[in-house]
């Protein structure tokens, strides 16, 4: 066998968004995740996306898949994933299982692996010195505090699944209280604290907004907002200023309606682990920019941002007095 085939797909796109590559047999006494280290190296000394000019006629999109790839690996190495990989029949594979078994228990002697990814910011905060449940508690808090707000959600002092204690630990900081009907109500307290979260929410929305969407080129040093085709760079943009993305991210989920689509099962899914490491995926699941190009986007944004207001007030101007000029 002078080499082999390696058909690697991404969990949940089309088989047009394959990667196929022929890789020498020497590889084969590899284990996966060696393999893959090869393939996508860090340095310029991988494999760096070997295809062939009938590929590339083929496909034209070979480049692309295949940096789409180094950059789901490379989030994988920083530990800032969890990688889960599978034969095309859904069995399991080990990172660490050997190339040269796989590919003899294949039926056409290919190695294929479909590849999938978690982000799982719960436990990453932790790695980086967090208090896991602390964080949690806090989600969950805040979480049941927007559904009996926005939702009208009733949580009696009855046994009801996973809520009660939540709600305990609401009514422990003075934000809900139980009232003679025997449900837990917002008081006083909690209110300005919901008031505060939307203020809070509503600053990172004015200041960083403009983040969302930066076409930007690092040997020009320039970059471009609002485009419609550029990159979402708010969380690194957050870490930067010293703002806690976390924090940042699950705020203006909650206020974007993003957790409304669950607001029929609160008590079954809406305070789980998993469904926070969802809705805060943006968290881990983000570009990476040395700290010297953000500090050039940001400035830029900034000046953009003052650019648009000042043009917004100019605009207002102009239709005053033209409404001013047609009363006249």
């Amino acid at each position: 066998m002078a080499s082999f085939e390696l058909e690697l797909s991404l969990y949940g796109l089309s088989s047009g968004d394959q990667l196929r590559l022929e890789i020498d047999s020497g590889h084969a006494s590899l284990s996966v995740d060696g393999l893959l280290a090869q393939i996508f190296s860090d340095g310029e000394d991988g494999l760096n996306g070997p295809f062939t000019e009938v590929q590339l006629r083929d496909n034209t999109d070979l480049p692309d898949i295949y940096a789409g790839f180094a950059e789901l690996l490379g989030r994988w190495r920083q530990g800032a994933s969890t990688l889960r990989l599978y034969t095309p029949k859904g069995v399991e594979v080990s990172p660490g299982a050997a190339v040269a078994k796989l590919i003899e228990e294949s039926p056409d002697s290919a190695l294929r692996l479909v590849v999938g990814q978690t982000f799982e910011v719960l436990d990453w905060h932790a790695a980086h010195g967090g208090d896991r449940d602390e964080l949690l508690g806090w989600l969950r808090r805040s979480t049941l505090l927007y559904a009996m707000d926005k939702h009208e959600l009733r949580v009696s002092a009855e046994p009801d699944g996973g809520l009660l204690p939540v709600a305990h630990e609401l009514e422990a900081e003075n934000l809900v209280a139980l009232n003679e009907s025997g449900l837990f109500e917002i008081t006083k307290d909690g209110r300005n604290h919901l008031g505060a979260a939307i203020a809070e929410t509503e600053s990172y929305i004015d200041l960083y907004d403009v983040f969302s969407d930066v076409l930007y080129d690092l040997e020009t040093q320039s970059a471009r907002f609002g485009t419609g085709h550029g990159q979402d760079l708010r969380v690194p943009v957050y870490e930067s200023e010293g703002i806690d993305s976390i924090r940042a991210v699950f705020l203006l989920r909650l206020y974007d309606s993003t957790l409304d689509t669950h607001s029929a099962d609160w008590t079954e899914k809406a305070l789980s682990a998993d469904l926070f490491d969802h809705w805060l995926s943006p968290v881990l699941d983000r570009v990476t920019l040395a700290e010297e190009d953000l500090d050039w986007i940001v400035e830029g944004g900034l000046a953009h941002s003052e650019e648009g207001a000042e043009e917004a007030r100019r605009q207002l101007a102009r239709r005053r007095a033209v409404r001013k000029a047609r009363s006249s």
